[in-house]
């Protein structure tokens, strides 16, 4: 299920509320075409602990990534990877997602 309710956020991105199969809350999901990749917030996977608990265990060793953020400051953090099943309208897949500790920036 998918909302596609357009916010306009900073920049004019498109935001749509998307469904993502382990979470019972849909994500706000801000859809940036010039991402490189695909970014979740810790702070949003941690609702399901078991996900982000798979993912850190997994993760472990894997080092750091920087990241370049929409202000263009870069933040270094560790590699941290989940795959997530989203869902909005005819879109249905499984998507690699860095997880980033944000609170600090916003």
């Amino acid at each position: 299920m998918c909302t596609l309710e357009s916010e306009t956020g900073s920049g004019g991105l498109l935001v749509v509320y998307s469904r993502v199969r382990g979470y019972e809350l849909p994500f706000r999901v801000i859809i940036d075409s010039g991402a490189s990749k695909n970014f979740a917030r810790r702070q949003t996977v941690a609702s399901n602990s078991n996900k982000l608990t798979d993912a850190l265990r997994e993760s472990k060793g894997e080092g750091t990534v920087s990241v370049q953020l929409a202000d263009g400051k870069v933040i270094t953090v560790p590699r941290i990877h989940m795959d997530l099943a989203v869902k909005f309208e005819d879109f249905d897949s499984s998507e690699q997602f860095t997880v980033l500790e944000m609170d600090k920036y916003d």
